[in-house]
Formats: structure tokens, C-alpha cells, sequence
């Protein structure tokens, strides 16, 4: 029997070794330690986890991270996702001393604490810190395959006899590979054999990348991000309590009294991203109708370059609230530096685009190169990925509203909604999305409306017809 001891754990050949499992059900603190104890036997350096994380934010989200440090003063942050499961996101290494900016950041999502570890280590040899003598699981290597381009190389010739391999190199663990199809090709070619998992694991990476492939395990590094370490957990924790306390009411109502000042030019900006079909759209339509403002909706796909954009913002450049409903392409279509133009909560605001040959361009050669731009902007998206700079410029308001919510909002306002339809009607559509609101993700109008369909084309048997479509979404 062959017994093969990889991270210092005994698994016999052909065994799949299943390590995320093992500590999945643990908390993330016994997680971090555990893994710590492992790392430090593979680099061959005590490294120490701290017990409490700390909580932070940066562009990624919110964050816990266990800081761990060596003697040699190399500090490693282990990331865990707050709200997530038990699950590693992504570490940070820390090469100048432990600082606000990691130097950089590796994201682990969806590996084990296996291929964690060694990808910690690889990195850390690919930065000097660790020798990669310290690696070698089963003594020191020859010197004829002490290369990751040499093992790609007798990788390449694994592969030219068995084509079907390949799809196994991108897809399976790369300890899975080494011990099962990797270990049954060598066991006869005695120079082959003593190639060690580390050197493997770096050529079949090399020889990945070289054929554009890839495997789950070799993550990129990304530039470490700046965090904004929250100081008191307690005090955030209040917070989230606070803003789950508003009405959805209150909600509205604060959206109505931003949108007036708008219209009285104290505020230039407004960003509005929630719930899809919570009546956002409907709110901030309705209320400038009800202000008789002076404005212009932009809905969907319209804006598909910036020659589009440059024309509306200079068409529209004074006395006028524009409302970009759904535009969310218009971001990528365009150049997001005048969108932080004109989302910036300023009277005052110089659009610059320079980037236009008026002598071909005559569609456009009545714009200068600057003009100034004094009008209202709304922008209204479902989503909540917000580009940070242009949040940070905007007056930013999250209208994310519960089953419980929803029910409350559109029983409401059940008179103005669809006023074609009998009243009667709509209090027995209501009914019924208040007996499946405990079992149906989202509902919103455009739920209600898909009930009142049913009820009209299939009169026998709408309830069911109703669940068909709401779980065909």
C-alpha cells in the first residue's frame, strides 16, 4: 500500500481528500487556527493568528480578518465575508509591515484549505520570504527537475498520451491530480516519481497558462485595497438596527422631500438603487409631475455612446432634472468620468469633451469642447454594485423593501395602481400574494400585475398558473 503525506495529513493513493468539509463546520476563528497550524509546518515558520478579527470595509464589501504574523515580522490576513459562510474569501499579504493597504490581495472563493495553503506558500516564495528547500515533502529535489519548465515539459508528454487528461487538469484539485492520475502515470518512471507536489503544482501551472487554461487553484493577484477599518463593531451593528427600523413609508417620503429640494436647487444630485419593482421609478416620476418639474426621462438602453450622452447633458444643460431610469449600460457605454461630473452634488459642474473631430462630427460640432452644466440628475438602478466615486458625489438612498413591506405599500396604494381593473379584484390578488409572501422571493407590483393576468386569462385555475410564472422568473 502507498502512503503519501501531503500537508501533514496520511491519505492512501487514489483517495480523494475532502479538507474543506473538516472545517466548515467550525467557527472562523478555529478555522484561521487551524489553517495557521498547517501553513506554519509548510513554510517551516511559526506563524500566530490573533483569536478576534478585526472588521473592515473596503471596494469588496465588509469584511473580518484575522491577522497572523511570523518572527521574521511577515504578516498575513485571513478574510472571511461578513453574513458568509465559513468559508476563506481571500487573504491579503503584508510585505512593508502591517499597514492600512496590503501589499497585495489573492482571492480564494471556492478553494479548500489545502489549495489555500499552498497558495499562500507559493506566493510567498515567489516574494522571497520563504525557500522553497523548506517545501520539498520528500526530501531535497535533483537537480535536472528543479524547474517549473522542465515538469511542464514532462507534463506535455503525460498529455500527448491521453488527450481526455486535459479537462481534468482545469477542473480537479490540484492535490487531487497529484495524488491520483499524476502518482498511477509516474508509479513506473522512477525519474518522474521524484518530482515533489510544490514543483508540480508550479509547472502544471505554467503549463496551464501557456495554453491559455486554467485551474481553480491559481488565483491572480489583484493591488491590496485600501480599507476602512470600522473601530467599533457595536456601534455598525446599531446602526444596520437604526435603517432596519425605517418604514418603507419613511423611506419614500425622505425620497419625496430630496427630490424637492431638488426641484428648489439645493441638491443636483440623487442616486436611487433598490428592490426591482418596489415603485421606485413610479415614486420619482410622480412626485416631479406633482411638483410640475421641469424634466426628462431617459429610460432603458438609450444612451449607447458618449456622442449620445454629450448631447442630452448639452440640450438639457440649465433649468432641467434629468432621470437616467435603468441605464445602468450607459455606464459601460460611455466614459464614467462624466458620469462623476454629473452626479457631483454641485450647482456648478464643467463637462469637458474634447474627444470629437467637429469637422467630421457635424452632429456635433455646436458643442465647445467645456460648457458648463447646472441641471438636476436622477439616476435610478436596480442594483447594488454602486461605482464608489460616483456614490461618494451623489446624495446615495437603498430602497430594498421586505414581502411584509411590499404587501403593506401596494395595499396602500391599491387605488391608483391599474384603476382599469375592479377593486374587488385587486383585494383578492392582494389576498393571495399575502398567503404565498412567506414562500415567494421579491414580490412587487410587477408580481401583483402577473397575478391579475392570471386571474383574467385562466379564471379556474389562476392561482396556479400564478406560481408557474412567478417560479419561471
Amino acid at each position: 500500500m502507498n502512503i503519501y503525506n501531503i500537508e501533514g495529513l496520511l491519505v492512501k493513493k487514489n483517495s480523494i481528500v475532502h479538507i474543506q468539509e473538516a472545517f466548515s463546520s467550525g467557527s472562523a476563528a478555529s478555522i484561521v487556527q487551524k489553517l495557521g497550524n498547517i501553513l506554519s509546518r509548510k513554510i517551516n515558520q511559526t506563524i500566530t493568528f490573533s483569536d478576534i478579527p478585526i472588521e473592515y470595509q473596503n471596494s469588496y464589501g465588509t469584511f473580518a480578518g484575522f491577522i497572523g504574523a511570523t518572527s521574521s515580522e511577515l504578516y498575513i490576513k485571513i478574510n472571511f465575508k461578513l453574513a458568509g459562510s465559513d468559508s476563506i474569501e481571500s487573504f491579503d499579504i503584508y510585505l512593508e509591515g502591517l499597514e492600512d493597504t496590503p501589499t497585495y490581495t489573492v482571492d480564494t472563493s471556492g478553494l479548500n484549505i489545502v489549495q489555500i495553503v499552498n497558495l499562500i506558500t507559493e506566493n510567498l516564495i515567489d516574494d522571497d520570504e520563504v525557500s522553497e528547500n523548506s517545501l520539498q515533502e520528500k526530501g531535497p529535489v535533483p537537480s535536472n527537475v528543479n524547474t517549473p519548465e522542465y515538469v511542464s515539459s514532462v507534463i506535455e508528454k503525460w498529455v500527448a498520451t491521453d488527450k481526455s487528461i486535459i479537462p481534468l487538469l482545469q477542473k480537479d484539485a490540484v492535490p487531487d491530480i497529484f495524488n491520483s492520475i499524476w502518482n498511477d502515470w509516474v508509479s513506473d518512471k522512477p525519474n518522474y516519481a521524484s518530482i515533489k507536489f510544490y514543483l508540480f503544482s508550479k509547472g502544471l501551472k505554467h503549463f496551464l497558462l501557456s495554453r491559455g487554461l486554467s485551474n481553480k487553484t491559481y488565483k491572480p493577484r489583484k493591488k491590496g485595497t485600501r480599507e476602512s477599518q470600522i473601530k467599533d463593531p457595536a456601534l455598525a451593528a446599531q446602526f444596520d438596527d437604526i435603517v432596519e427600523t425605517l418604514s418603507w413609508k419613511e423611506k419614500f417620503e425622505f425620497l419625496d422631500g430630496v427630490i424637492q429640494e431638488m426641484y428648489n436647487g439645493s441638491v443636483q444630485s440623487i442616486y436611487v438603487y433598490g428592490s426591482p419593482g418596489s415603485g421606485k421609478s413610479y415614486q420619482v416620476i410622480n412626485t416631479l409631475d406633482k411638483l410640475n418639474a421641469n424634466y426628462k426621462l431617459y429610460k432603458g438602453n438609450v444612451i449607447k455612446s458618449v456622442d449620445d450622452l454629450i448631447r442630452i447633458l448639452y440640450n438639457n444643460r440649465e433649468g432641467t432634472i434629468l432621470v437616467f431610469d435603468d441605464a445602468d449600460a450607459a455606464l459601460k457605454k460611455t466614459d464614467i468620468n462624466i458620469w462623476k461630473t454629473i452626479l457631483e452634488n454641485s450647482n456648478y459642474r464643467e463637462i469637458t469633451y474634447l474627444d470629437i473631430d467637429r469637422s467630421k462630427n457635424k452632429a456635433l460640432s455646436d458643442i465647445p469642447p467645456k460648457f458648463s452644466f447646472e441641471s438636476g440628475c436622477i439616476f435610478i438602478s436596480n442594483s447594488p454594485k454602486i461605482d464608489k466615486a460616483l456614490a461618494s458625489r451623489s446624495i446615495v438612498l437603498e430602497i430594498n423593501l421586505s414581502n411584509e413591506d411590499m404587501i403593506s405599500k401596494i395595499k396602500e396604494t391599491l387605488s391608483n395602481f391599474r384603476p382599469e381593473i375592479d377593486m374587488n379584484l385587486k383585494l383578492k390578488a392582494l389576498e393571495y400574494m399575502q398567503e404565498i409572501s412567506e414562500g415567494v422571493e421579491g414580490l412587487d407590483y410587477r408580481m401583483m400585475d402577473n397575478i391579475l393576468i392570471s386571474m383574467k386569462v385562466n379564471p379556474k385555475n389562476w392561482k396556479k398558473m400564478s406560481i408557474w410564472m412567478m417560479q419561471s422568473i
